[in-house]
């Protein structure tokens, strides 16, 4: 009767450890379907320059701008030396 508890016990731990891993197995699964999904699908949109089109070009013409205030000071401490 005894040997029989025992067994009884082994076999729920058993499952209980069959579930535990089937889980575990899931939860792996699920984790590198979003990994490849992230690296392929979200990473063609992430890297295209259609996508920064617009902060791009905000990006030129801020330096475009800088560039000519930059110039101007120069102009007007050339002005000054000279003068």
């Amino acid at each position: 009767m005894n040997n029989d508890r025992n067994t009884n016990c082994t076999d729920v731990a058993i499952k209980n450890d069959k579930k535990s891993m089937q889980k575990h197995l899931i939860y792996s699964l699920i984790c590198i379907a979003i990994a490849l999904i992230s690296f392929f699908a979200i990473s063609n949109w992430a890297t295209s320059a259609d996508t920064y089109s617009r902060i791009i070009n905000t990006l030129n013409e801020l330096q475009y701008q800088e560039m000519q205030q930059l110039l101007l000071r120069i102009s007007l401490l050339m002005l000054q030396v000279i003068w």
